[in-house]
C-alpha cells in the first residue's frame, strides 16, 4: 500500500510545480535542502518547510522560489554581466535595480506572487537590522534606491520594516535621479533597456566615474559579422528568449493555479485532523485568469 502524502509533501509538490511554470523550465529541478535558497544551472534549491507551517512560512517560501524563479525567465545574466559597470559601489546599484526589475514583472501580473516576494523582502529587512539603522553610514544607498525603484514600477509602498532606510537617502535620491526613475516602468520589459537608464541613475547620483565604459559605445569585433548571433549562449534576442505574450501568460496561469494549491495545503497544516481526511484531487483544472495590477503611475 502506497504511503499517503502528507500535507508538507504536498506543499511541496505544488510550489515545485508553480516554480516551474514561473520559470517557464517544465524539466526544472526543484529541490529542498539546508543549502537554499539558491539557484544553479537547470535547478532551484528551496529550504525545507517545517513539519507544520505557519501561513508567514508557506508565504516565504514561495516568495524564495518565485524570486529565482522570475530570475531564470527574464534576467540574461550574460548581458547583465557585459552592461554592468565595473565598480563596486556602482555595481551594487546597478545588481538591485535589476532585481527589482524582475521581481516587478511578477508582482505586476500576479497578486500572490507580489505578497511572496514582499514576505520576502521583509524579512530580509529584519535580518540587515533595517530599524537600528539611523544614518547613511550605516544605510545601504543600494537597499534604499531599490526600493525607491520597486515603488516605481509597481506602485506599491515600502514595507514598513525598510522605511527608515529610505527616507534616510529618499530625498536626495529624488532630487538627483527622478527622471531617471520615472523613465523606468516604460523599459521593465526590455534589460538592455533598462540597463541603461540604471547607469544613468548610477551617474546622477555622483558615481558616474565607476561606470566605465559605455557599453552602447563599445566598438564591434572586426571579426565579427553585423546583426544578432546564431549562437544561442551570446544571442541576446533570439527564440529562447522568454516571450513577454502568450509564453509568460501560459506561465502566469500556470503559477497562479498552483500557488493556490499550496496556499490550500497550508490551511491544513494548520489544522491537525486536516490530515485525516482524503487527499483532495489535485489533477489538472481550468486556472482562473491571473490578477494583474494596474501600471503604477508614480509618486504625486
Amino acid at each position: 500500500m502506497t504511503q499517503r502524502e502528507t500535507p508538507t509533501d504536498l506543499f511541496k509538490r505544488a510550489l515545485a510545480q508553480s516554480t516551474r511554470a514561473l520559470a517557464g523550465q517544465e524539466d526544472l529541478d526543484v529541490t529542498f535542502g539546508a543549502e537554499g535558497p539558491r539557484s544553479t544551472p537547470g535547478r532551484i534549491t528551496l529550504p525545507h518547510p517545517s513539519r507544520v507551517m505557519s501561513q508567514d512560512e508557506a508565504e516565504r517560501l514561495r516568495g524564495y522560489a518565485d524570486g529565482l524563479a522570475l530570475k531564470i525567465a527574464h534576467h540574461d545574466a550574460s548581458a547583465h554581466q557585459r552592461l554592468a559597470p565595473p565598480g563596486s559601489d556602482a555595481r551594487a546599484l546597478f545588481d538591485a535595480v535589476e532585481d527589482m526589475r524582475v521581481q516587478a514583472l511578477g508582482a505586476n501580473a500576479l497578486l500572490g506572487v507580489s505578497n511572496n516576494l514582499t514576505a520576502v523582502l521583509v524579512e530580509r529587512g529584519e535580518k540587515k537590522g533595517y530599524s537600528r539603522m539611523e544614518d547613511r553610514t550605516s544605510a545601504p544607498l543600494a537597499d534604499a534606491l531599490a526600493y525607491l525603484v520597486r515603488e516605481r514600477l509597481t506602485g506599491l509602498p515600502t514595507p514598513p520594516v525598510a522605511q527608515g532606510v529610505v527616507d534616510i537617502w529618499r530625498q536626495e535620491i529624488e532630487e538627483k535621479a527622478a527622471a531617471s526613475l520615472d523613465s523606468l516602468a516604460s523599459r521593465i520589459d526590455d534589460q538592455a533597456a533598462f540597463a541603461a537608464l540604471a547607469r544613468q541613475i548610477i551617474g546622477d547620483l555622483g558615481l558616474a566615474d565607476q561606470l566605465g565604459e559605455d557599453p552602447s559605445e563599445a566598438e564591434q569585433d572586426p571579426d565579427e559579422p553585423d546583426g544578432p548571433s546564431n549562437d544561442p549562449d551570446t544571442n541576446d534576442g533570439g527564440d529562447d528568449a522568454p516571450s513577454e505574450t502568450t509564453d509568460q501568460d501560459d506561465q502566469e496561469a500556470g503559477g497562479d493555479q498552483a500557488e493556490a494549491d499550496t496556499e490550500s495545503l497550508v490551511s491544513a497544516d494548520d489544522n491537525p485532523s486536516a490530515q485525516d481526511r482524503d487527499i483532495p484531487d489535485m489533477g489538472p483544472e481550468q486556472p482562473s485568469p491571473p490578477q494583474r495590477r494596474p501600471p503604477p503611475t508614480g509618486p504625486d
